[in-house]
Order: structure tokens, then C-alpha cells, then sequence
């Protein structure tokens, strides 16, 4: 295992402990060894419910579900672009990862998620599934293979065009300026982990645990994480 891998590892530790003394199940965080943290990479940053809800408020109306997905269930830029109407049950409130859209010079083409562990099924809180199912009514395809999250045109989403003119102008308008879209995996993990879930539920829920376990994940979210669709 090489030192980048060590280090995110050892990050994602040192978060998920530091959530649970922020919720009082442990008085102190144990990850205290020095540079154990680093690699030489951009530090993860994770966004409060607070900061999600004023992004999710500032972006255009079409991409707010697609931010509180990412935020609330973890699911990586590829998966959002790559998740169609058919993976999403409004019933159960969850949605299925089982394809990914893949841009190469500027060429898209869609397969199989990163890895096995990456195919999934994510529960999402209330106030997420309400978003999910007005973003469904207004603005995707009524066919099951149609893709959730598209352009105003109807097409793949650029992630570069998509951070160039909506997150970057939202995250600084929302006051999180330099917060990335991958960080919002970060908040998912962190929010599962004080919603109850192990560390290996939670890797489960990202789509990166042990290559030995394949499940769907399930979290019992508290009420009253976000503020409702329409709020």
C-alpha cells in the first residue's frame, strides 16, 4: 500500500472519529501521529448540512437535487451523470449505482462502475427524495433509461463546464469557496458515520469497502438534517 493511499485512509479514520467525539459516543480522537495525514494532496474538505443547504439554494434549480445527492448519498461525479431513471425508487427512497459515464477528451461513454464494490444501493433521507422526485418531474426523460442529471440541452454533463459556471459560482456565493464537488463525498461519509453507520457500513455506502463484501447499505437518518426542498 503506497504512502497517498496510507494517508487517505488514515484521513478518513482521523473524520469519522472526529465525528463520533462531536457526537459524544468517544471523549477523544486517537488520530493524533504527526504527517500520518499527509501525502502531498489537496487536504479533503467537508461541507456542514448548512453549507450543502446554501449551495443546494444557490445553484440553478436543475442541479439542486443532483448537490444534495452527492451531499447525502456519497455518490461519485461519474455515478451522478451516469444514473438513470430507472435506478431511482421513490418508494423505497433509494437509488442504484450500476453505470457511470466516463469523459476522455472530451468523449463520453458509459460502463460499469469503478469497481465491483461500486455498484450499490444507497438510501437517501426524506427531504433528498422529495428534491430527487421534483427534479424527475421537471427536468428528466420519462423513458426508465433516461439519465437523471443532464444539461439544459439534454446532454452529458461536462464536469469542467459544470464547475466553471454553476458550483464555483455557487460555492463562493454560499461562502465555501474552493470546496470541490468530490469533497461533498467526504460529507456523506461523515454524516453516515454520525447517523449510526460502522466504518465498514460507511465504506460500504461510498462504494469502497474491503473487495471481499458486495451489499446494498442502509442509513437511518435523523430528522431534521435539511431543510425541505421548498425552504
Amino acid at each position: 500500500m503506497g504512502q497517498a493511499t496510507r494517508a487517505k485512509a488514515y484521513r478518513l479514520l482521523a473524520r469519522i472519529l472526529a465525528a463520533a467525539v462531536e457526537a459524544r459516543y468517544i471523549a477523544v480522537n486517537p488520530c493524533s501521529i504527526r504527517r500520518a495525514a499527509s501525502d502531498g494532496a489537496p487536504e479533503m474538505r467537508i461541507a456542514t448540512v448548512d453549507q450543502v443547504a446554501a449551495i443546494a439554494d444557490r445553484v440553478p434549480p436543475r442541479y439542486r437535487a443532483l448537490v444534495l445527492v452527492a451531499a447525502f448519498g456519497g455518490l461519485r461525479w461519474g455515478e451522478l451523470v451516469g444514473l438513470r431513471r430507472k435506478r431511482v425508487d421513490l418508494g423505497r427512497g433509494t437509488v442504484t449505482v450500476a453505470e457511470q459515464v466516463l469523459e476522455v477528451n472530451g468523449a463520453f461513454s458509459v460502463g460499469p462502475p469503478k469497481s465491483a464494490a461500486g455498484r450499490r444501493t444507497v438510501t437517501l433521507p426524506a427531504a433528498v427524495v422529495e428534491a430527487l422526485a421534483e427534479h424527475l418531474r421537471r427536468y428528466t426523460a420519462k423513458s426508465p433509461e433516461g439519465f437523471v442529471f443532464v444539461s439544459s440541452r439534454g446532454t452529458h454533463l461536462r464536469r469542467s463546464n459544470f464547475n466553471r459556471r454553476v458550483w464555483r459560482p455557487a460555492t463562493r456565493a454560499a461562502g465555501v469557496a474552493g470546496l470541490r464537488v468530490h469533497d461533498l463525498r467526504h460529507t456523506a461519509g461523515t454524516l453516515a458515520t454520525a447517523a449510526g453507520g460502522s466504518l465498514r457500513e460507511v465504506m460500504s455506502r461510498l462504494g469502497t469497502p474491503p473487495r471481499s463484501r458486495r451489499c446494498a447499505t442502509s442509513t437511518s437518518w435523523p430528522t431534521g438534517t435539511l431543510p425541505s426542498p421548498g425552504s
